[in-house]
């Protein structure tokens, strides 16, 4: 390894329901993301998690890695806050701003 970081997941694990939680994902490029996604489903599977899930408001970059490496949208139950401008409170985001939930099975 270099030390130059090119994209990472921190991820909750849920043995009992076999499922992983993907909490926060970050990368250079759409390239990346799908590395970082392949690898990650591959290695999950042997550690025996058969679900991988994310909530995710972001770019379509992602959302495309996303799909590609077996994940489908599941439901935009979630809701997202921004601060506002002045930095004073928190604003709902609109409806086409929804956080989309997606998982793999």
């Amino acid at each position: 390894m270099t030390g130059r970081l090119e994209a990472y997941v921190a991820i909750e694990l849920q043995e009992e329901q076999g499922t992983a939680y993907l909490c926060d994902l970050l990368s250079e490029d759409e390239r990346a993301t799908g590395r970082l996604l392949a690898l990650l489903v591959v290695e999950l599977r042997k550690r025996g998690f058969h679900r991988a899930a994310i909530t995710y408001l972001g770019a379509p970059e992602t959302i495309r890695a996303l799909r590609r490496q077996g994940f489908s949208l599941r439901g935009e139950s979630a809701i997202a806050f921004a601060v506002d401008p002045e930095g004073c409170s928190l604003k709902k985001l609109t409806p086409k701003r929804k956080p989309k939930r997606f998982a793999t099975d």
